[in-house]
C-alpha cells in the first residue's frame, strides 16, 4: 500500500483509503490537471458571457433610446410638430398659418 501524496517520477498518486481497492490506486497523470484547468478556463468565460450578455443588450437598448433625446432629435420632432400643426390649421378652418387670424368670409 502506498502512503498518501507520494510523488514519483511517474506522476501523482491519489490518497489511498483504508479499504484499499484497485480503483483507488489509479495514477493521476499531469494531463488530468491540464484538462481541469482548461475546462475551468472555458467554463469561466461561458459563465461570464451568459451573465453579461443581457447587460450588454440592455445597455445598447438604452443607448438607442437616449439618442432620441439629443438636441438635434428634439429639434427634428419640434419641427415636424410645427409642420403638422401648420398643415392642420391651413386645411379646414380658413386660417392661414399659425398666428394669423382666420379669413373673413362675407
Amino acid at each position: 500500500m502506498l502512503p498518501q501524496n507520494v510523488i514519483t517520477g511517474l506522476g501523482f498518486y491519489e490518497p489511498v483509503p483504508t479499504h484499499a481497492s484497485p480503483f483507488y490506486l489509479r495514477l493521476v497523470d499531469e494531463s488530468d490537471f491540464y484538462i481541469a484547468i482548461a475546462v475551468s478556463f472555458v467554463g469561466f468565460f461561458v459563465l461570464a458571457f451568459v451573465l453579461l450578455y443581457p447587460v450588454y443588450r440592455f445597455m445598447k437598448r438604452e443607448e438607442r433610446r437616449s439618442e432620441a433625446w439629443t438636441d438635434s432629435a428634439i429639434a427634428d420632432r419640434r419641427r415636424q410638430a410645427l409642420e403638422k400643426a401648420e398643415r392642420a390649421s391651413s386645411e379646414g378652418d380658413g386660417a392661414g398659418g399659425p398666428g394669423e387670424p382666420p379669413k373673413v368670409i362675407g
